[in-house]
């Protein structure tokens, strides 16, 4: 019993790096979008501010 418990305990932590790469792949997309949209936004501005420009 004690040896299938000990490969229980050495099958379970391969699911641990699927996950952190969900989550490193969660957020990447997450800074994508977040940069994508803070240079949209900052480009709106620039144009707006260099439009009124005499």
């Amino acid at each position: 019993m004690a040896i299938g418990s000990l490969d229980m305990d050495v099958d379970s932590p391969p699911h641990l790096p699927m996950e952190t790469s969900a989550n490193k792949f969660s957020l990447l997309s997450f800074l994508c979008h977040w940069f994508h949209y803070s240079f949209h936004i900052y480009s709106f501005f620039s144009w707006i501010v260099f439009s009124h420009e005499p």
